[in-house]
């Protein structure tokens, strides 16, 4: 339930800040349900590099089934020369890395 509403405050702000924070919490979660999952991936989509870098960040460590649900993202981002290099590097781990 509070996992819920702090994601809903969390998708109604525009601060990266905001954002970077709450993947930073829901790393240690390790969450399975939809909403959490669904903020994740959005991250991962989204324009600021910093988010995109918290998302990738937050799914380390996590089940590999888990993780499966973001291939295409983690692909686009370990193939876009725009990310800096640590990001695209830990993306393509994610990936393929067996947990």
């Amino acid at each position: 339930m509070i996992l819920h509403k702090v994601l809903n405050f969390v998708a109604k702000q525009s601060e990266v800040e905001i954002s970077i924070s709450a993947l930073q919490a829901l790393h240690p979660l390790q969450p399975r349900d939809a909403e959490s999952l669904g903020f994740v991936g959005k991250s991962l989509d989204g324009t600021s590099a910093f988010v995109r870098e918290a998302a990738v960040n937050a799914i380390q460590g996590w089940k590999r089934e888990v993780r499966a649900a973001f291939a295409s993202q983690l692909g686009r981002i370990a193939g876009d020369p725009q990310e800096r290099e640590e990001v695209r590097s830990r993306a393509q781990r994610l990936r393929y890395v067996d947990r």
